[in-house]
């Protein structure tokens, strides 16, 4: 009788050993991705502020597009695309008095970051000079 117990209380304490080991794996990927997700919105983000910067600073006539690896390592890498597009602001003053004000430019900028893993992160800005 007491065999019979002690075999059941162990084949118990085996299923509860396996579901906490599938339960720790579990965990362990989920925390995996979210490092990943975390890694390509860093990179998206670096690659938005790098075309800013160089929509500010070389005002590109139309389009731009740069890739650049943050981190050879990782492999995390970025890639941007600047487009221009020319607006003309125009108060209701100046239309009275017949002036045209100089033209500013808009500049739509995509970045998407890609992760270590399968992550992939796309964000939009708009800059205007």
């Amino acid at each position: 009788m007491i065999l019979v117990t002690s075999l059941i209380f162990l084949v118990m304490l085996t299923i509860i050993a396996l579901v906490s080991m599938q339960d720790a794996t579990i965990q362990e990927k989920m925390a995996g991705n979210s490092r990943d997700y975390n890694l390509a919105f860093q990179a998206a983000e670096s690659g938005l502020r790098k075309a800013e910067e160089i929509a500010r600073l070389t005002q590109p006539t139309s389009t731009a597009t740069g890739t650049f690896m943050l981190d050879a390592m990782f492999k995390h890498q970025s890639t941007y695309n600047i487009d221009r597009t020319e607006i003309q602001q125009r108060t209701m003053q100046d239309l009275e008095a017949g002036v045209v004000s100089p033209a500013s430019f808009v500049y739509r900028i995509e970045s998407s970051g890609a992760g270590p893993g399968s992550a992939n992160v796309v964000l939009q800005s708009t800059y205007m000079d």
